[in-house]
Formats: structure tokens, C-alpha cells, sequence
């Protein structure tokens, strides 16, 4: 089941991390506004997510770090998802690793359709995880199983509407307590500054971009939008965790126009995200 609250809001729950796996590699030439991390920090978190690129600019791999910072919890959060990628085109698959709880090297194949919007994320490993994404009229949705469709308790039904080209508004389904059938957990609405989304890169977001939004998402990423064009600067509605009428971030740029971190107006709940890129 998820464990955070809506789409870019920091996780609350906690975590600590061995930092696990090979170093970043060399980052892209000529990568000026090439995203390179996320840096999160709320209440006793802080979670690091990392972007790998080879020699074309495209993501290769990606790593998320969670860290408990109070030193009371002794579990771990460590998350590699490396992607194959095909000489053109959209990777044909990846291979996620959670350095924790496992599964280790566990072979994701990803299916398209016509347009190269990914369709299917099937696991061949064993674990039974399939992730279906379709693409209604001005939204995008997501049915995942996380240990295989005949497990319903273990699913999640997520429905993004898009305008604008940004994501404006979520809803998320969990199973009820009786397993009878889906209930409404989150319903949360999005705004957005001028400023361009750090994680946005039109080739990502049109095929891959809700393949990543739903990895960041649903393992307590930094930050998950790699759809939306602008940068988030307001969440609102229902959701655990979110504070009664929402709150807004504080968009903050470097010398180079580039969004460099977001500050939210509920210190204390929400936490900050700061952005680092290649030099």
C-alpha cells in the first residue's frame, strides 16, 4: 500500500538507509539543466533521490535514498532501478532492486501502444507485480497489483486529470477494510507556478513519465511528477497527513533561473525539496 499522502507531498512516514550500490556515474556533456537529485527534508526524514543519465541524455538509472534522521528507527529504504535501453525509442524494460526488503535484480518488462505511451509494466521474476496505465480523455490511470492480480487487497487505482499539460488533480483507490470492494482515499487538488518542473523532459513524460511517477510515488520518492510541465506550487483537498486547507510552496531559483528549491508555507508538516543539477 502507499505510504505517502499525495503526489509531491514528503513522506511522513520513517525511514533510514544504508546507502547500497555503485556510485553515480559520469554525469552527461553539455547537461546544463540536467536534473542530478532531489533532496527532501520533513520531521525526522530526509530522502535523497538520484538521476543516472548515459551518453544520449537519457535517464538510465535511478536511485532513492531514505534516511531517518532522528536515529530512532532502524529500518531502511535503498531503491536502484536501472533501464534497458533500446537504441531508440523508450527503454523495453528495467530491473528494480530494493536493497532492504527485496526483491534483488528483479526484471520488469514494459509494454507501449501506438503512440509509445507505456501500457503494462509486468514483472518476470516471479513476484506477481503488474502495473496497467491507460489514457482516457484528459486523464491517466494506473491499476496496480502489487503480488499479482488475485491478490486484491494488495492494489492500488490511481487516476490523474490533466490540463495544461500539468497534473491538476488525483484520486487513489484502496481496497476497504471488508475487501468488498474499492474505496476513495485520496482526492487532492494541484497548482502550479510559472516556473518549469525540474523533472520534466517531454520524451520522459510523454511515454515513460507515469511508469516513474508511479515508482517514485509509490516507494516514498522526494518528489514524483516527471509529467507535469510547471513546477507545484499548491496542494489541496483530502488526504492523511494533509493539513486543513492545504498549503503552498514558495518557489525559489538559482542564479540561473532554474527552480532550486520549494519552500512550504507549514514548516514543521511539510517538509522543504531542494533540486541539484549536473554542472
Amino acid at each position: 500500500m502507499k505510504k505517502i499522502i499525495c503526489l509531491l507531498c514528503v513522506a511522513t512516514v520513517i525511514f533510514s538507509c544504508k546507502k547500497a550500490g555503485p556510485s553515480l556515474n559520469v554525469p552527461p556533456t553539455d547537461s546544463l539543466y540536467y536534473l542530478s537529485s532531489i533532496r527532501s527534508t520533513s520531521p525526522q526524514t530526509l530522502v535523497i533521490d538520484s538521476l543516472i543519465y548515459d551518453s544520449s541524455q537519457r535517464i538510465a538509472s535511478l536511485l532513492i535514498y531514505a534516511f531517518d534522521t532522528s536515529g530512532a528507527y532502524t529500518g531502511a529504504d535503498s531503491i536502484r532501478i536501472d533501464f534497458n535501453l533500446s537504441p531508440s525509442g523508450p527503454p523495453a524494460s528495467y530491473v528494480f532492486t530494493d536493497y532492504v526488503a527485496g526483491p534483488a535484480n528483479d526484471l520488469h518488462q514494459l509494454t507501449y501502444d501506438d503512440q509509445n505511451r507505456v501500457i503494462e509494466d509486468t514483472s518476470l521474476s516471479g513476484t506477481g507485480y503488474i502495473n496497467h496505465f491507460s489514457y482516457p480523455a484528459n486523464e491517466i490511470t494506473s491499476s496496480v497489483f502489487f503480488t499479482g492480480t488475485s491478490n486484491f487487497e494488495n492494489s492500488i487505482l490511481d487516476t490523474l486529470s490533466v490540463s495544461g499539460g500539468n497534473i491538476v488533480h488525483e484520486n487513489d483507490y484502496a481496497p476497504n477494510n471488508d475487501l468488498t470492494a474499492d474505496s476513495l482515499e485520496v482526492s487532492v487538488n494541484y497548482g502550479y507556478s510559472a516556473y518549469p518542473n525540474p523533472a520534466y523532459n517531454p520524451k520522459v513524460a510523454s511515454t515513460i513519465g507515469p511508469l516513474l511517477f508511479g515508482i517514485l510515488f509509490y516507494y516514498n520518492s522526494s518528489y514524483s511528477d516527471a509529467i507535469s510541465k510547471k513546477t507545484l506550487n499548491n496542494v489541496s483537498g483530502l488526504s492523511a497527513g494533509l493539513p486543513p486547507g492545504g498549503f503552498n510552496y514558495a518557489v525559489v531559483s538559482d542564479a540561473k533561473g532554474r527552480v532550486s528549491e520549494l519552500k512550504p508555507d507549514v514548516p514543521g508538516i511539510v517538509g522543504e525539496i531542494r533540486f541539484s543539477y549536473y554542472p
